[in-house]
């Protein structure tokens, strides 16, 4: 066992140095032979890049994705495989990524947040309001996720009336507007959670202003701290 040990943290080191160096080939070789016997998540997250600078973009996609599964969906694995995707602009298989997390550990609400926030970067605003409602049903008591959800709400609020600007039929634009004041109060909602639990967070302070100033909530606002 302690030869083994030995052998593995040697290996360890050598693939370092060859990363390090920018030595591909011997990196990809090290780093196969630890990600073979699953070391770490870290391990194989090196041999997909090295593999990526080597210029085997199928290979390295192939360790990416089989990584999830070996290490059981684990969070650092999870959110580094998204935020690949997202920056190729693969934003489908960036959900489908976060679907089978969230499938293995269907109580981790960050699976769900960030779910939320590349539904939100695809404009989809339905599936990100019920992504991020999840996780934060799961992870009650997050300030940041109360915030995340209010500007949610506002942002389709602001959407909605850029949209309403534009009808001129009286009763339709009242329907219009109505649609929009609705996610704004949906909005206040999520933020007062968030600020009763963080009171000194500026940029919650600063939205309940410009919320409680456009609903013509006057009360509410003057007892706001100054932002």
């Amino acid at each position: 066992l302690i030869s083994a040990r030995a052998d593995t943290n040697l290996i360890y080191n050598a693939s370092r140095a060859a990363y390090e160096s920018q030595n591909w080939q011997k990196a990809t070789k090290y780093l196969g032979i630890l990600h073979e016997g699953a070391h770490s998540p870290s391990t194989s997250l090196l041999l997909s890049e090295s593999l990526l600078k080597a210029g085997d973009t199928v290979k390295s996609q192939e360790i990416m994705m089989a990584s999830l599964e070996q290490f059981e969906y684990r969070d650092t694995l999870v959110m580094y495989v998204v935020n690949h995707q997202v920056r190729q602009g693969q934003m489908d298989r960036a959900i489908e990524v976060l679907d089978n997390a969230i499938v293995a550990r269907p109580d981790n609400f960050r699976y769900y947040w960030a779910r939320a926030l590349v539904f939100e970067e695809m404009d989809r605003y339905d599936e990100a309001i019920r992504s991020l409602s999840k996780a934060a049903e799961i992870g009650e008591g997050n300030p940041e996720l109360y915030y995340h959800l209010g500007v949610l709400y506002y942002n389709i609020g602001i959407d909605l009336r850029k949209s309403a600007l534009s009808i001129t039929e009286n009763a339709a634009y009242r329907k219009a507007r109505e649609e929009y004041l609705a996610k704004f109060r949906e909005a206040v909602r999520w933020l007062e959670r968030s600020y009763e639990l963080d009171p000194k967070n500026e940029k919650t302070i600063a939205r309940l202003h410009q919320l409680y100033n456009q609903l013509q909530m006057k009360e509410k606002q003057e007892s706001l701290p100054e932002n």
